[in-house]
């Protein structure tokens, strides 16, 4: 949680500082230094400039901080062993060090480092250094990979020197018997031994019991004494303790009559005959090993046990069952999810409408393939009667136009003429020239004394309310009573170079047009 809060804060505190030294230098260039008597409206560069700032603190950073690590990674592939071994070693920690870093995110991060742990204890492996701070590295890359052989003989060697082991010397040692498939009987045995002198017995530690009485542990006999009553008290026959049972019968221990019992039922119920075929097989010999007269009575009582339930059916599974094997059938893939079922209506129909594009482009191919083998004439008349044809259409849609229910539009001009009358005529407009836009009054008032310099009549600011709050100060030039007269006006201002570019604004006429002075003049 610390890396992921420490990886975000990170990236959004490298694109804010990007943000607030990059884009707000952009953005002084454009309006103080590029176009300083222009207003421009840069809500959509502002956006630009926000989404590289953060393309460049979150991805370049990590593809960057990635490409690092790998060229790293590649020097430290092929280390020559004459190298300097403290230099090699700190090359790793550091390499260490940076995949602890907020370059990554927790889980590739520590993809990276499992990586790392493992060429580190190659090195250390080969180089012949197993002092305590190796053995640490050894740990770390025998978790990574409890398989691994390489690592575990230095920490096995390392454990077995002393007697006094804490709990997660014992649990290590527990995993890398369980990874060799308990095939090491020396610790196999060992570790039998600390468990039962600590008088332990959970689901850990049963199956290294059962493996020390298959290897012959000199304990055999404690074991026997220690676990048998404990699991005929439970009367447990599962796998485990069926095995342990057929272990235990060749010492002949107190409880072997009881132990039998068990044997036998499960070979009646035929409980591991498709499960584990070998393990019914022995249970079948000792069950005919039995007297038959014992041998009838269990299967007598398996006979009514099974009548039993067949006369009262169990109702095994609860709604709440049913949903949580649903669940289960979806994560194994025995069934669809909503989404994926979804997922594939979609591309049904994507198929679907691919097929149907793609036969009739075939369709339209195969007859410009068939048009090309036919005679010239008769692709001149195909082509003049499809020519004539649009222009038939063409005449009958005007024709429909003007005599259907759609009035022509010199119709619907007389229309309003008829209904406005003479009095209601649309007003005169006059005509400005806008040609900047400030939001503060002290840039509009300089630009307004250029232009007093210059000797232009008719400058004028307009005061107009910002919807994000403040006010625009327009600066305008003139009133004309024509177009033409302004855009005339307009672009002799551009000529003189006095403005670069300007907005034509027109407005109705309120007042007696004010023809501004010549330029110069």
């Amino acid at each position: 949680m610390y890396q992921t809060f420490k990886f975000y804060l990170t990236r959004v505190g490298l694109s804010i500082l990007l943000m607030a030294t990059f884009g707000f230098a952009v953005l002084y260039f454009i309006h103080e230094i590029a176009m300083p008597s222009v207003y421009v409206d840069d809500v959509v560069l502002q956006w630009i400039l926000a989404v590289a700032s953060l393309f460049f603190g979150f991805l370049v950073y990590g593809m960057f901080g990635e490409q690092v690590y790998c060229n790293r990674m590649r020097r430290l592939q092929d280390v020559d062993l004459k190298a300097d071994e403290d230099g090699v070693v700190a090359r790793f920690e550091s390499l260490l060090d940076m995949t602890e870093s907020s370059f990554f995110l927790p889980g590739k991060g520590k993809r990276f480092r499992d990586d790392v742990y493992c060429r580190y204890a190659d090195y250390l492996l080969s180089i012949g250094r197993e002092d305590p701070a190796c053995m640490k590295i050894f740990l770390k890359a025998f978790l990574i990979d409890p398989k691994e052989t390489r690592y575990r003989s230095p920490l096995l060697s390392l454990l077995g020197r002393g007697e006094e082991l804490d709990r997660n010397e014992i649990d290590l040692l527990l995993v890398a018997v369980h990874a060799n498939d308990y095939k090491d009987e020396t610790l196999v045995k060992r570790l039998a031994s600390l468990s039962l002198k600590k008088r332990s017995l959970n689901r850990k530690v049963e199956m290294l019991y059962l493996k020390a009485l298959e290897h012959g542990s000199p304990d055999a006999r404690a074991i026997i004494d220690f676990i048998l009553p404990v699991l005929s008290t439970k009367r447990r026959s599962d796998a485990f303790a069926i095995n342990f049972y057929l272990a235990a019968l060749g010492f002949h221990p107190p409880g072997e009559s009881q132990a039998r019992g068990i044997i036998g039922r499960c070979y009646c119920q035929e409980r591991w005959k498709t499960s584990d075929p070998d393990l019914h097989e022995r249970c079948g010999e000792i069950f005919s090993a039995m007297e038959p007269t014992r041998r009838e009575s269990i299967q007598k009582s398996v006979d009514e046990l099974s009548l039993f339930h067949q006369v009262k059916k169990i109702r095994l599974f609860t709604r709440n069952d049913a949903q949580t094997l649903n669940r289960l059938k979806v994560s194994l893939g025995l069934a669809s999810t909503w989404g994926e079922n979804f997922r594939n209506v979609f591309y049904w129909i994507g198929r679907v409408c691919f097929s149907l594009m793609k036969k009739t482009a075939l369709i339209f191919l195969e007859g410009l393939a068939r048009l090309g083998r036919l005679d010239l004439w008769v692709k001149a008349s195909i082509a003049a009667g499809i020519l004539i044809l649009g222009v038939i259409g063409f005449t009958a849609g005007k024709w429909l136009e003007t005599k259907g229910g759609k009035p022509s539009t010199a119709e619907l001009e007389e229309k309003g003429k008829a209904r406005k009358g003479p009095g209601q005529r649309k007003a005169d407009r006059l005509y400005t020239i806008q040609v900047a836009a400030f939001n503060t009054k002290k840039q509009a008032d300089r630009l307004a004394a250029q232009f007093d310099r210059e000797k232009i009549a008719g400058v004028y600011v307009v005061k107009d309310p910002r919807s994000s709050g403040g006010f625009w100060y327009k600066i305008r030039v003139g009133r004309f009573e024509g177009k033409n007269q302004a855009t005339g006006f307009a672009n002799e201002l551009i000529r003189r170079k006095i403005v670069k570019n300007y907005f034509l604004i027109s407005f109705p006429k309120k007042e007696v047009a004010v023809k501004p002075k010549k330029i110069g003049g």
